[in-house]
């Protein structure tokens, strides 16, 4: 931010300075409204003391932005300087009026909502009992909580609003009375709590007059009750004066008897923007890296640059923070959480370990683990906090956890800050959770939190003092510049994005009447264009927006008529790769030797025994994806119509299909909308040829015995699970056809179907099931491809049954030997494992 000295004012800013009274300055991003409040902070700094000028910036950062600025031009001795924020302002008017309190964040509002829905049901939630225990329901109450409270709603002001609210309304009743049992408050609730102790008269007796002007910046970020405290304090003899961005909404300004000066010089003029295009989501990361390179070689400092994301929370963020960094680029950005440091996660995965055995002593594994000298200090501290679980706090467990293995991130040898810095904050976060529930034991917590306690502070900065490219979301950008600013996610359904799922707590019927779906997506389309605008009105030179398309998403509408260019790749130094020696376990991965496997299991195990191992072995799963989501939807849509025990097993039109069809559909089923209908025209595609060449008048229309038969068989000492997609009457009129739908899109070769496992494990299984053998013997074995109705037979032999029994018998062996090595022919394509195998560039090791 530059000093009103520096710089000449325009005859519009002088306007605005030198206007008594009330002041509304408004005008797009980069005509100078912070500069211009500035100036008038300086000038009035002539007619009254420091202390009775309030400034309130968006966010802390901004505030300490405008008094470092404003500290130069402060002479002789003042009381106070009252930059701040409105939760500052709210803080200050609670601390002078109110009762002690500790304050809570917004994660550990989160915490506390869990910790209170643990213990609810049907009695506290008639209609929406059925949610509890899922995360996603936490959020949203937490969420409706902080709706109510920026709007100055109480219980009584929702009611009657919807089912969903009257609960809602309850619940927020409970809550209030323990967050007051607690001696808490949370953010929201302060400035609320603020705007009631000012409607009381002896609190607005002794403020009255405290302040002469209220300074604002950004106001079009001011919530209702942000706006009410305005209000109020300009109610106590304050002549109020803001800045914002028009159309947004400055209520307040036109309300009060205010001179409105509108800025219409734009002092940034930035170049033509462009944007980058990826081919793929993973390379947008590096894109960015090689961007900010060049803007470094072409003699920019890395503080002049910026990377703006939506979340600063978000993976996206994560991934291009640590791109920059391979690439020895500094970075200052929001810490992702500190749970994700290593030393961190030693601590919890102890207390899990204390929690666990608990329950189960678990004698064999402990005493393999007491005998290992390797680990038998960590089997003692185990032991040792099991003993002290019933009258410790998780804090004192982990400090004790801390003391006895970790302390040597505290010596003078250890160069680990961020380690110790993460360990430092996760621990004071734990003690302040006990020193709110000094009853709560390790179980309730665990169960609660998973062992990651809200409130955790970030931990990872630059050095002072260094250089370094800001990450930051776009709303947290407000009221700063950079010579250079990259936009990252440039995509239909991120920005913008539309997504307007109905929540179990509508906000929109919270107000006068509620517009319906499409005004929704309108006023949120507008929203997101001038957020989007906002992150570009940063840049004071070149704005770079960055496209990491997955397939069937589109770059976003908003940079649709800027200049393209390709991804500068760099690459970075490589390391030196590492060998690290195997490691033996201290037990057995299956302790009783016996397998419940499944045929995609086999599956699996035949593809890549390394996969099979992190997936069901460890149980290491990733996302379905949408793919695959789209998998089970034909399987469910074709499942339905071809039951020959539905009461409508007879119709098998068309139309009955198309009906059943958009029964299953939702619209949750990918992340973005260009997906969404992209996955959608694949779905009714496959069922409109399949039915073309399968269905009701078609000759080839199959006679279905039965679907999505589940079995369950003995081999050997194992058990193998599963369930035959279809079961068709064979050509011959008397065997069994079994039938196993593919949705992929890539076709088997010959040799690929014949050794196949899945089919051979049906096949296994219809000549074993009772049911089925009492229909025929298994005759026909298909993979069916949809996509292409394509059908692929494997061929019965006479010792078909015999030589699957073998061969799931000699991969359980291999399986209980635990002989997980990679293949080298797997299909790596749709592998989650890539960062962890010694065969793949992003591995950690590589094969010698």
């Amino acid at each position: 931010m530059e000093t009103a000295t520096a710089i000449e004012l325009t005859d519009e800013q002088r306007i605005a300075v030198s206007q008594p009274g009330n002041v509304r300055i408004q005008g797009l991003a980069g005509t100078g409204k912070t500069t211009t409040l500035l100036a008038r902070y300086i000038a009035l700094l002539g007619e009254h003391p420091a202390s009775e000028l309030l400034v309130i910036c968006r966010s802390r950062a901004g505030a300490q932005r405008f008094r470092d600025t404003v500290l130069g031009h402060l002479a002789g001795g003042f009381e106070s300087l009252p930059i701040t924020t409105f939760t500052g302002v709210a803080f200050d008017i609670n601390t002078r009026h109110g009762k002690q309190f500790e304050l809570i964040t917004r994660e550990e509002q989160v915490d506390e909502v869990a910790r209170l829905l643990a213990h609810e049901g049907a009695t506290e939630w008639p209609t929406l009992h059925g949610f509890i225990g899922r995360r996603a329901f936490v959020e949203q109450v937490a969420g409706a909580l902080v709706e109510m409270e920026t709007r100055l709603l109480s219980a009584d002001d929702v009611r009657g609003r919807s089912t969903g609210w009257n609960e809602m309304a309850a619940f927020a009743s409970r809550y209030q009375t323990s967050l007051v049992a607690a001696g808490a408050i949370d953010f929201a609730g302060l400035t609320a709590r603020a705007t009631r102790l000012l409607d009381d008269p002896t609190v607005r007796a002794d403020e009255q007059g405290r302040y002469a002007h209220v300074l604002i910046d950004d106001y079009e970020a001011a919530g209702a009750a942000s706006a009410r405290l305005v209000g109020q304090l300009a109610e106590l003899g304050a002549a109020v004066t803001i800045t914002g961005n028009p159309p947004d909404a400055l209520e307040w300004g036109r309300d009060a008897d205010a001179t409105v000066v509108e800025l219409t010089h734009r002092f940034r003029d930035p170049v033509a923007p462009r944007v980058v295009i990826c081919n793929h989501p993973a390379i947008e990361a590096e894109a960015i890296a090689g961007e900010l390179l060049a803007a470094r070689a072409g003699g920019q400092e890395w503080s002049d640059m910026a990377v703006l994301v939506r979340s600063a929370r978000s993976a996206r963020a994560g991934a291009i923070g640590r791109a920059l960094r391979r690439h020895g680029i500094p970075v200052d950005s929001p810490a992702q959480s500190s749970g994700d440091e290593p030393a961190v996660q030693a601590i919890i995965d102890m207390l899990h370990r204390v929690a666990d055995d608990a329950g189960d002593a678990g004698d064999a594994e402990d005493a393999a683990e007491t005998a290992d000298p390797k680990v038998a200090h960590l089997a003692a501290l185990r032991d040792d906090l099991a003993s002290m679980a019933a009258g410790a706090t998780p804090a004192d467990l982990a400090f004790e956890v801390w003391t006895r293995t970790l302390g040597h991130l505290a010596g003078d040898e250890c160069d680990d800050d961020a380690a110790l810095d993460a360990v430092v904050a996760f621990l004071a976060a734990l003690q302040r959770r006990a020193n709110r529930r000094p009853q709560e034991r390790l179980a309730e917590f665990l169960a609660v939190t998973g062992g990651r306690p809200a409130g955790v502070r970030p931990t990872v900065a630059p050095p002072s003092g260094q250089q370094a490219v800001t990450i930051s979301s776009i709303a947290s950008a407000a009221g700063r510049e950079w010579p250079t600013v990259v936009i990252a996610g440039c995509v239909e359904g991120e920005l913008p994005n539309l997504r307007a799922r109905a929540r179990l707590f509508d906000p929109w019927l919270l107000g006068v009447t509620a517009p319906d779906d499409h005004q929704r997506r309108q006023i949120k389309l507008v929203e997101e264009r001038r957020l989007f605008a906002s992150g570009c009105d940063r840049a004071t030179g070149h704005v770079i927006g960055t496209v990491g398309a997955e397939p069937g998403v589109l770059p976003s509408r908003f940079v649709e008529s800027w200049a393209t260019s390709e991804p500068q790749l760099v690459r970075p130094e490589s390391r030196a790769a590492l060998n690290h020696p195997r490691t033996v376990g201290i037990a057995p991965a299956i302790p009783d030797g016996h397998l419940r496997l499944s045929a995609s299991q086999l599956s699996v195990y035949d593809d890549c025994p390394l996969r099979y191992a992190y997936q069901y072995v460890l149980g290491a799963r990733s996302d379905a994806g949408v793919h695959a989501a789209l998998g089970t939807l034909v399987h469910e849509a074709l499942a339905e119509f071809l039951d020959p025990d539905s009461p409508d097993a007879g119709d098998l039109s068309h139309e009955r299909l198309l009906a059943i069809a958009e029964s299953l559909w939702r619209d949750d089923i990918a992340p973005y909308r260009p997906q969404v209908e992209e996955v959608r025209r694949d779905y009714f595609s496959m069922l409109n040829d399949w039915w073309t060449v399968e269905g009701g008048g078609s000759p080839m229309c199959p006679e279905v015995l039965g679907v999505e038969r589940k079995f369950e068989i003995e081999v050997g000492p194992h058990t193998v699970t599963g369930s035959i997609d279809r079961i068709d009457r064979a050509d011959d009129g008397e065997g069994l056809r079994v039938v196993d739908y593919k949705t992929g899109r890539t076709t088997p070769n010959a040799d690929q179907v014949a050794a196949n496992i899945q089919l051979a494990v049906y096949h296994l299984a219809a000549s074993r099931d009772p049911g089925l053998v009492a229909l025929g013997a298994p005759s026909q074995l298909r993979l069916l491809f949809v996509r292409e109705m394509k059908a692929f037979e494997q061929t019965v032999t006479p010792d078909h049954a015999a030589a699957t029994e073998e061969r799931i018998l000699a991969t359980a062996e291999l399986i209980l030997d635990e002989q997980f090595a990679p293949s080298i022919d797997a299909d790596c394509r749709t592998c989650s494992f890539h960062r962890l195998c010694p065969l793949q560039d992003q591995g950690r090791q590589v094969a010698v």
